[in-house]
């Protein structure tokens, strides 16, 4: 258990500094395509990490994977799917809007805010940036609900599981240090709402769709009138 909390630790803190020192960079020089290759072999590479502290601990893989809430029976297939469905008509309805944004000329066409300039706008950067919501959805999923729910409830202190989820969402938040304090507040809640999925689901698949689909979503944006000053 102290092994996973050292790497979980490490693995947020790296984040953390790393997030800090690329702020630090000139916005307008920046390379997108190399953005998102180093994003995706360094979440995959923590990911790797946590797999072998699963193989050289006595975890099993089920509890990495699933949580016994107590009440997710209560939570039917079909309000599991109803959800979905509803994350998909959102994301497509913020596609919409943002198109119809762009049609009108709204020069101020900014969907996420201090970190638009990391959205792809050519067809290149689309393509890799499926990747990049596929490895999002997977790697952070697994690590921050999956692996950092029984870190939590390792510890001698009997946490609650809405104690766990809003631990586990903070450090979440904070782990997004890049998007600057309204990206850590939304991201934070983000992970609030999809550890209450994986509670009603049991099964980590759920969460990892649905950040997989938010995350998508700017695949299809117009994010080509980006203003980097």
């Amino acid at each position: 258990m102290i092994f996973l909390g050292i790497v979980l630790l490490g693995a947020v803190l790296f984040l953390i500094v790393s997030d800090w020192l690329f702020l630090k960079k000139d916005v307008t020089k920046i390379e997108r395509l190399k953005i998102y290759k180093d994003t995706i072999v360094i979440q995959w590479s923590i990911l790797l990490i946590i797999c072998i502290v699963w193989l050289v601990s006595d975890f099993s893989w089920k509890e990495l994977f699933t949580i016994d809430s107590g009440n997710s029976e209560e939570y039917s297939s079909s309000f599991i799917a109803g959800f979905l469905t509803s994350v998909i008509i959102g994301a497509l309805l913020f596609v919409f809007i943002m198109n119809w944004r762009a049609k009108k000329g709204d020069s101020k066409n900014l969907v996420v805010g201090n970190i638009d300039f990391l959205l792809p706008q050519t067809k290149k950067e689309r393509l890799a940036f499926i990747f990049v919501a596929a490895t999002a959805g997977i790697c952070e999923e697994i690590v921050f609900r999956g692996a950092m729910a029984v870190f939590l409830f390792g510890l001698p202190f009997e946490f609650s599981l809405g104690t766990v989820a809003i631990i586990s969402a903070v450090i979440f938040g904070i782990a997004h240090f890049y998007q600057g304090a309204k990206g850590i507040l939304g991201t934070g809640l983000f992970g609030y709402i999809i550890f209450k999925i994986y509670m009603a689901s049991g099964s980590l698949l759920v969460p990892i769709i649905i950040h997989f689909i938010v995350d998508l979503k700017f695949v299809l944006t117009p994010n080509g009138k980006v203003n980097l000053k």
